[in-house]
């Protein structure tokens, strides 16, 4: 067994206001060098048609876009054991010693305590709870090929989940 690492920096600036929270990048994600990089996972496609933006090329473009939207990125795993890379939490989070990115949220957090979090799972749900951070969370379906949500419906609950003028901001204090 050897030790799979979180190949990313969280994604977020000062201004950002909503955190979408995944479990682990893809294999594929890592190789493209940045969040939701195998093109069989819909988050692209997703958030561009909740913004009506035409279709993002390169993580430059799509760093532009996360920051103009106030959107932040990160997962709740840093770290596990195992035999292979895995990304699909039916196979993640049955892996050895899973670290958690806890420190990270916390420092998110406290720089940012009006933050909204999205957990694109609900075990991602179930396992941010278990973290006792003090914070908020609610679930938006899996932009992965294995949620069977349609399309439409995925691109809607992410519609009403990003629209900032529907979002109450839920003010927390920093976990010490």
């Amino acid at each position: 067994m050897r030790e799979y690492r979180h190949p990313f920096e969280p994604f977020y600036n000062t201004d950002s206001k909503f955190l979408i929270l995944g479990s682990f990048p893809s294999r594929l994600s890592k190789e493209n060098g940045f969040y939701y990089g195998n093109l069989n996972n819909a988050f692209w496609k997703i958030l561009q048609e909740v913004f009506k933006n035409p279709k993002l090329q390169g993580n430059e473009a799509k760093k532009t876009f996360l920051i103009q939207h106030k959107i932040a990125l990160y997962d709740i795993v840093l770290s596990y054991e195992g035999e292979v890379w895995v990304s699909q939490d039916k196979d993640l989070f049955g892996q050895a010693n899973i670290q958690y990115t806890t420190l990270r949220l916390q420092e998110i957090f406290c720089q940012l305590p009006e933050i909204r979090v999205f957990a694109t799972s609900r075990e991602v749900e179930k396992r941010f709870l278990r973290l006792g951070l003090n914070q908020s969370i609610t679930y938006l379906p899996s932009p992965s090929g294995s949620c069977r949500i349609s399309f439409q419906e995925k691109v809607r609950q992410y519609q009403e989940a990003l629209n900032p003028k529907r979002n109450k901001t839920i003010v927390v204090g920093c976990v010490n």
